[in-house]
């Protein structure tokens, strides 16, 4: 019976943990999407704004969503970009602002490096197959 009573604690225990994991990974992400517009986001904000080290964190993510802070965040703002690109005719360094970057010159780099294409080649791609 003791054996028993341990065995569905443990379950219990083991279950709720999961729970708030997956809670607090919400809470992240959620933060993280609402707010990757602004350029001075960082790890350590949201380490502390969710009461964390910054290298909890950062193994955390990488646990929850597959890759660092740092991709995601350009991940997100790249798919933004992709999307204005797109859709409309805004300039590269407004879409740049809007995504977060500080200048053309990060979305440009950041682009490269994840799109293997610049902004504007991109641009031009998606005017031409839409």
């Amino acid at each position: 019976r003791i054996m028993e009573f341990y065995r569905i604690l443990c379950e219990r225990i083991s279950s709720r943990k999961k729970k708030e994991v997956q809670d607090l990974g919400k809470r992240i992400l959620k933060y993280i999407h609402d707010n990757y517009t602004d350029s001075n986001i960082t790890l350590t904000m949201i380490s502390q704004m969710f009461d964390v080290t910054p290298a909890y964190l950062s193994r955390f993510l990488k646990n929850y969503v597959k890759c660092n802070f740092v991709d995601y965040l350009h991940r997100l703002r790249i798919k933004k970009a992709k999307e204005l690109l797109s859709e409309t005719d805004d300039n590269i360094n407004n879409i740049a602002i809007r995504c977060g970057y500080l200048d053309s010159h990060g979305l440009i780099r950041a682009f490269k490096k994840y799109e293997k294409i610049t902004p504007g080649k991109y641009r031009e791609s998606a005017k031409s197959t839409g």
